[in-house]
């Protein structure tokens, strides 16, 4: 082989295993990731956000509807259930829905079935599922393998990467790694979750405070669900009861 060829074969492998260890799919991080609306059965028509590996929807779930069509009743009158599905306001007010979508209970999450296991479509739009604990991690640890989604250098730090700019109150007592403190540095990957709170003992909390996203897995009386917090620079997975209801966000479903 004279030199000009073995020049060319070596470029030639060290780009096919270059792109191996630099993947192609880190490149579209932060674009939309399908080729048509996303639409649920109210019509609502959603983003789309692909983060490593994953494409996930970058709003939260607003629909009153299962994906078959069946309606889904809003818990006006503060109904608890860890067996039948109920969805409820943001706050407690309706005008926060067209923003902040709807708080769904495990059972709603689940798309009325919360025996059917991970990896269930749940309430989630045709081609998408209720994400795993699994995938949640997945999602967690491929933002913390990504130094540009750091806060002041530090692998741990990634909730503001995956936080909205909007809607989070400022904490005084932390400093600009918190999520809700220099919002303008928020939401590096698209992800955009914002703080809609939660329902928990009869009431809503945590309005403008918390993010937390139901996952489909389950641990007998308690199901996984991921949060970010206000006062916090950290990503976490926490265990809930059933009947508690918090946002969703779908992955869309490999094929």
């Amino acid at each position: 082989m004279d030199d000009m060829k073995f020049r060319f074969a070596c470029y030639a492998f060290l780009l096919i295993f270059g792109m191996g260890a630099f993947p192609v799919w880190a490149q579209t991080d932060g674009q939309p990731c399908v080729d048509k609306p996303l639409i649920d059965r109210d019509g609502h028509v959603y983003r789309t956000v692909q983060i490593g590996r994953q494409c996930w929807m970058s709003e939260n779930l607003r629909t009153a509807h299962y994906a078959d069509g069946t309606a889904i009743p809003v818990a006006l009158n503060r109904e608890k259930s860890d067996t039948k599905g109920y969805w409820f306001y943001p706050d407690g007010r309706a005008e926060n829905v067209a923003k902040y979508g709807c708080l769904y209970n495990w059972p709603a999450a689940m798309g009325g079935q919360p025996d059917a296991g991970e990896g269930a479509q749940g309430i989630c739009p045709q081609g998408w599922h209720l994400p795993s604990e699994k995938e949640w991690l997945e999602l967690i640890d491929y933002v913390g393998s990504q130094p540009a989604y750091y806060c002041a250098g530090d692998s741990n730090f990634i909730g503001k990467a995956l936080a909205s700019e909007e809607g989070w109150e400022s904490y005084p007592y932390a400093d600009e790694c918190v999520v809700g403190n220099a919002r303008g540095n928020n939401n590096a990957t698209g992800f955009s979750a914002l703080p809609a709170g939660g329902w928990h003992g009869g009431r809503c909390v945590d309005f403008n405070r918390y993010a937390d996203f139901w996952s489909s897995t389950n641990k007998g009386q308690l199901a996984v669900y991921h949060r970010l917090l206000n006062y916090m620079p950290y990503a976490f997975m926490y265990d809930a009861e059933t009947f508690s209801a918090f946002s969703v966000r779908c992955v869309k479903t490999e094929k």
